[in-house]
């Protein structure tokens, strides 16, 4: 290619590569099958942390729900060890305002606020990662997802308790979650090609089981405790990552002069039949919101996806504190310990 574009494409190379590439190991000289490799490689695993740390980031409230609203007892329970009579309901200290007999109510509100932001927000979320840089894309959804992951501790450390301001938080963090998926994607589809969408894909894909069991097992360190630094400590994750994914993810193969990958076609499609999206030396457009949806099989996939994600989003977001609540052996576990065993259903996934 001219070295004009060559050297356009280069500037919106992460700045940490372009060093790499001009003072100390890939020069462009270098053999391209292993330029190739190597940047399939790193690509691969710097999108992996970083929907890792999506998924992590998600995790600390329902690791502190236990916390937050601890379970009410009757008084003639025989959990109840106070022996107080003088009460329909006993609740043990949490933090108000989930402490309450609301409380399931309001933790619940946390749980819509997000999804229902992190929904909308999808919408918009693929038409401007289709329009702009996919690394400041992803950086800035990242480091917005863990300001406010941190911003929902601070409550703990400012003993804010007003439900308004965890709701706000969470419509905001809903918000910059949706930046995620789309943006990963997208980064996978310009260098993997049809041929690498099995074994190396679906490896890859395991990321967010991995995220959920660190973000389980991380926050849920201070999940009986502490319980703003099962927040701020997911939060600095995503932050460090985002950090990561700045300075290193090459978004795209012609910002390191590599071709794009090859989509390979059925044996029996004839290229004659095919209308192309783009003609040649037009620029790529993104599809329309309604075109895609007459993609084959699209409806059919959403409407698979939304049955999944609604199991996978009732475990994600209330298996600790089931587990907390109910007797197991003849006895109750911790938050810490009923993170722990929330795992078992992502290891197994």
């Amino acid at each position: 290619p001219p070295i004009e574009t060559i050297e356009n494409s280069r500037r919106s190379a992460p700045f940490l590569v372009t060093l790499l590439e001009d003072y100390v190991c890939i020069p462009y000289s270098i053999n391209p099958k292993l330029k190739r490799t190597l940047f399939l490689a790193s690509v691969w695993i710097i999108t992996y942390i970083c929907y890792t740390s999506y998924h992590l980031s998600r995790k600390p409230t329902s690791v502190v729900k236990g916390t937050l609203r601890p379970k009410c007892v009757e008084p003639d329970s025989p959990d109840n060890l106070s022996n107080r009579t003088n009460e329909s309901v006993i609740c043990p200290q949490g933090w108000e305002p989930f402490d309450g007999v609301e409380g399931n109510t309001l933790l619940g509100s946390l749980d819509y606020s997000f999804l229902f932001s992190y929904a909308i927000a999808m919408f918009f979320s693929g038409h401007i990662g289709d329009r702009v840089s996919l690394r400041y894309f992803l950086t800035i959804g990242m480091i917005g997802s863990g300001a406010m992951v941190c911003l929902f501790g601070a409550g703990y450390f400012f003993k804010i308790h007003v439900i308004e301001f965890y709701i706000a938080v969470q419509i905001a963090a809903g918000i910059f979650q949706s930046t995620g998926w789309p943006g990963v994607v997208a980064v996978m589809n310009h260098w993997f090609g049809r041929g690498y969408r099995g074994f190396v894909l679906g490896v890859w894909n395991t990321h967010t089981s991995v995220g959920n069991i660190l973000g389980s097992v991380i926050p849920g360190i201070w999940a009986d405790t502490d319980w703003g630094w099962s927040f701020i400590s997911a939060g600095l994750i995503i932050i460090v990552c985002g950090v990561l994914v700045f300075f290193t993810l090459v978004s795209d193969p012609n910002q390191v002069d590599l071709p794009p990958p090859t989509h390979n076609k059925p044996e029996n499609e004839d290229e004659n039949d095919l209308t192309p999206l783009i003609t040649r030396g037009e620029p790529p457009r993104a599809i329309g919101f309604f075109n895609a949806f007459l993609i084959p099989g699209v409806l059919e996939y959403s409407f698979a996806l939304f049955f999944g994600k609604l199991v996978s989003y009732t475990f994600l977001f209330w298996l600790p504190l089931y587990i907390q609540n109910t007797e197991i052996g003849g006895k109750y576990y911790s938050g810490m310990i009923s993170a722990d065993l929330s795992t078992v259903y992502d290891v197994d996934g």
